[in-house]
């Protein structure tokens, strides 16, 4: 049974585990858990360019103090994971090969990150886990669902899309903003720029105090300060893989979709569609959320996230924990 847990703003937060590495088929993962290991696993799937810690610590602890125990992880090629410096990647090419009917040129493809996916659950000796994915991760997330379907109890996607077909699933300008190749001339310039990315793509209703997303981001960029490369190649795998249709109508797993209604890089209407896509899947929507995870909206994605978990293991949520969050 899911314990009760104390509101996420007061919550007296414990640090991660200790960032430790999987040595995988093809890559190495970079990985911190929260929680009791023998609690049913919740598995969390990063998006673009993005690295783990994007995954609010104060939302893992809480998932984990409900009685999960949450694993987030650093896609291939961001953050504190294997790097592919040696496969430059040509996104426009990419899409002129797309155009002509070609297939595109990426050293990797969001089937491959899925298959890490799995292969780090298979690290942890973990069979079936609940999974998570928000943005490419949630993308990711459908691929596993429908190629490996024994390792699901649940799916929970937030702020995805059904991939790439040709028709852009991210606004073309906020996109491109993320993906094109810059030089900054210090660290601090590096850091106004996520800032202003962050602005532009995040919640307009709950803006991220300047303190706390300065506090964020320094500490990614302490971690890896070029993230760029691989976020490129990321999309190409993003194009590589094309529609995810064919893999959207043989998921089985009981699947919820979120997104915010302030999203302005992967609108609403992506995340309506890939419900419609996922028989039997239920979408929620959440007032004021953009393509982040503001600090005021964290309770209510704890409170999707325990529910959808519980409700397909047998196991309930005590009242009490949701009159808490």
């Amino acid at each position: 049974m899911f314990a009760v847990v104390a509101p996420i703003t007061s919550l007296n937060h414990q640090a991660p585990s200790a960032t430790r590495f999987a040595q995988l088929s093809k890559v190495r993962i970079a990985y911190e858990t929260f929680g009791n290991p023998e609690n049913p696993a919740m598995l969390m799937i990063m998006g673009l360019g993005a690295q783990m810690l994007v995954w609010p610590d104060a939302l893992c602890q809480v998932l984990a103090n409900s009685g999960l125990y949450i694993i987030r992880f650093d896609n291939r090629d961001i953050g504190l994971s294997s790097q592919f410096d040696k496969h430059p990647t040509s996104l426009t090419l990419n899409l002129i090969r797309q155009k002509f009917g070609l297939p595109s040129s990426a050293p990797y493809s969001l089937e491959d990150m899925a298959q890490d996916a799995a292969e780090l659950l298979d690290h942890l000796n973990i069979k079936r886990a609940h999974i998570v994915g928000a943005s490419m991760g949630g993308m990711i997330a459908q691929v596993l669902a429908a190629c490996c379907p024994e390792r699901l109890i649940s799916l929970s996607v937030i702020m995805t899309s059904s991939g790439f077909s040709g028709i852009p699933t991210f606004s073309p300008k906020l996109a491109i903003s993320l993906i094109r190749k810059r030089t900054f001339e210090s660290q601090k310039h590096l850091l106004e720029h996520k800032v202003k990315i962050i602005r532009a793509i995040g919640s307009s209703s709950y803006p991220s105090p300047d303190l706390e997303l300065m506090s964020r981001l320094s500490r990614v960029l302490e971690r890896n300060d070029n993230d760029a490369p691989g976020t490129r190649r990321q999309t190409a795998a993003i194009m590589a893989t094309g529609a995810l249709d064919r893999y959207q109508r043989i998921i089985r797993c009981p699947t919820q979709v979120i997104h915010g209604d302030e999203d302005r890089l992967i609108r609403p209407e992506q995340g309506k569609e890939v419900a419609r896509k996922i028989e039997g899947s239920r979408f929620e929507q959440i007032h004021g959320m953009g393509h982040d995870f503001p600090t005021p909206l964290l309770a209510r994605v704890c409170r999707l996230l325990t529910q959808h978990a519980s409700s397909h293991q047998n196991i309930r949520i005590l009242a009490e924990s949701q009159n808490h969050l």
